[in-house]
């Protein structure tokens, strides 16, 4: 269920602030606002889109086992990571390239 509440997502690396709207993909909010996170394949193979989630973990949809074994491999299972093309924002975050 996509929601109209107001979020502010922080790109720290960059000092960037965003405001959007709750409920939308991570990758798609990135690629709005032109953002550092790159993004290969958008589909959790290359795991290019790699951060570091500094504040709001529990505001993003739950993470995919696709999602899991990549960062299992990338980031060996750091709870803090996730791929931005695999997760959906519900809240407000912060984050780090990784």
């Amino acid at each position: 269920m996509t929601s109209t509440a107001s979020i502010t997502i922080s790109f720290e690396d960059i000092g960037l602030v965003v405001t959007t709207t709750a409920g939308r993909p991570l990758m798609e909010i990135c690629d709005e606002f032109n953002t550092p996170v790159l993004m290969g394949c958008r589909s959790a193979s290359c795991g290019t889109c790699l951060v570091r989630i500094t504040a709001g973990a529990d505001h993003l949809s739950p993470i995919t086992e696709s999602e899991a074994i990549l960062i299992d491999v990338l980031a060996d299972g750091d709870p803090q990571a996730r791929l931005a093309c695999q997760c959906s924002v519900h809240g407000s975050i912060s984050l780090q390239s990784f």
